[in-house]
């Protein structure tokens, strides 16, 4: 096994040929499995692990303005000030 993964180490070296023991990232390491795939007008959907994060993220920016702005005043909270 050890052989193997020298192999491996050697062939796609990003330094010298002879072995440099770290293997070059590629576009390999943005290729996520789908966690759940549907069909959707006529269009295949996938969900990975971006397009959750994506989602998270709008939700929680979402919240945070929600109520930073649910009751504005004209001098303007700690909360307020933050999300002006």
């Amino acid at each position: 096994m050890a052989s193997a993964l020298a192999a491996a180490f050697t062939e796609s070296c990003h330094l010298v040929p002879a072995g440099c023991g770290f293997p070059a990232p590629n576009a390999d390491i943005f290729e996520f499995e789908p966690y759940a795939q549907f069909k959707f007008l006529g269009i295949d959907w996938s969900i990975t692990k971006p397009v959750v994060l994506a989602i998270l993220g709008t939700v929680l920016i979402l919240a945070f303005f929600l109520t930073a702005f649910a009751k504005p005043k004209l001098v303007p909270g700690r909360l307020q000030n933050v999300g002006e």
